[in-house]
């Protein structure tokens, strides 16, 4: 017997509330990020997308936010596109994912969200400096990382 086979999947209303307190947690993500950008002095711009959630394989709606920026390229100016992107939400193993990237590289950081801290953890690549915890000085730090490795 397999250990998903072990673990008895969600009851429905599991399964959905699980889903709107990620959803909840994208929506305040977008809000900060929003926020934190345009201190920045950047513009944003947010788009709706449809999700699949893994177990219920029901769609349902959230927001990608662009944040065009201006980067400086050997004194050539040019916009340079971040993307907070959700990518999935799985009720079963209660694990969901938001890319944070960097167009047209694609170098990305993964934000997940920890159900049981109502917090995120980043992970990307480990030539990365990773701030300890998500807030405004996390996000300047790896926007500006992304940004560079953009380059």
């Amino acid at each position: 017997m397999t250990v998903a086979e072990k673990i008895p999947p969600p009851e429905p209303a599991e399964k959905d509330a699980g889903r709107e307190e990620w959803i909840h947690a994208v929506d305040t993500l977008i809000e900060e990020v929003t926020a934190w950008s345009h201190l920045q002095g950047w513009r944003t711009v947010a788009r709706e997308t449809q999700i699949v959630d893994e177990t219920t394989q029901q769609e349902y709606t959230t927001l990608v936010l662009d944040i065009i920026t201006e980067a400086d390229y050997s004194g050539l100016c040019r916009e340079v596109k971040l993307v907070v992107e959700p990518i999935f939400f799985d009720a079963a193993r209660r694990s969901s994912r938001v890319d944070f990237s960097v167009w047209p590289t694609l170098y990305d950081v993964i934000l997940l969200y920890e159900t049981s801290r109502h917090d995120w953890t980043m992970r990307g690549d480990p030539r990365f400096r990773w701030p300890s915890s998500w807030n405004q000085e996390s996000f300047q730090v790896i926007a500006e990382g992304l940004l560079e490795m953009g380059r």
